[in-house]
């Protein structure tokens, strides 16, 4: 119940945020991603709960989300921004087609996701050296988001090799998981606030931007993924 009321409250905020993009720049293309991610949402409420349509929301959603990371990947300017973005996409499709139990799903899933979150806290330590002259607030956060994805990525890592693949282990294993996720969510939601009043329209501001969209979807998939 209250994953369930902590998800609609997400579904009420893109509502919101919708509105006023739609309200601020009056072009409906900007309305595409936020109608993606709601639908995201809903699909995962629906499958919690076993509502009829679930799958077809989850494979909506998951596909047009993974397309809106493909054309971030497109866009990027930074080679190493474009990979992550690309490899994020490719962990969306995986992680749907293990949400589906369709075949090959483990293994594909697991192996893009240990890349992308090898190459997460490799881009944050080298944008924390970047601005530690500029920003000493700023390198200690990018400094955290390095430290903290780390530690996740490395538990997930052991998990792939000597256990069953992602969002596996014991219950106490488990939660410290998912308490690292929130926890860089944290980090990364207090970075991207710091650096929209400063560098709004830096190459470090898209990437602590996607990759705080692309932890918070995560946080989503370890659950369900541990629930089914």
């Amino acid at each position: 119940s209250v994953l369930i009321g902590s998800m609609t409250l997400i579904i009420l905020a893109l509502i919101f945020e919708l509105a006023f993009q739609l309200k601020s720049k009056l072009e409906f293309p900007v309305a595409v991603p936020y109608l993606f991610y709601v639908l995201f949402v809903f699909g995962f409420i629906f499958k919690l709960m076993h509502w009829y349509g679930a799958n077809n929301l989850l494979i909506i959603s998951f596909s047009g989300v993974s397309v809106m990371f493909l054309k971030t990947a497109y866009s990027a300017n930074v080679k190493i921004d474009k990979i992550v973005a690309a490899l994020f996409s490719c962990v969306l499709i995986f992680s749907l087609f293990k949400i589906m139990h369709w075949p090959h799903s483990s293994s594909l899933l697991n192996w893009s996701f240990v890349i992308f979150s090898i190459l997460v806290p490799i881009r944050s330590i080298s944008i924390a050296v970047k601005l530690k002259d500029s920003s000493q607030k700023l390198f200690q956060l990018f400094a955290s988001v390095f430290v903290i994805s780390l530690i996740y990525c490395l538990m997930e890592i052991y998990l792939v090799i000597f256990g069953d693949g992602l969002a596996t282990g014991d219950s106490t294993f488990r939660l410290i998981i998912v308490l690292l996720l929130f926890s860089l969510i944290i980090v990364l939601a207090r970075t991207f606030k710091l650096m929209k009043t400063i560098y709004s329209n830096s190459e470090e501001f898209d990437f602590i931007q996607n990759i705080s969209l692309c932890y918070s979807i995560l946080f989503f998939i370890q659950a369900l993924i541990s629930v089914n």
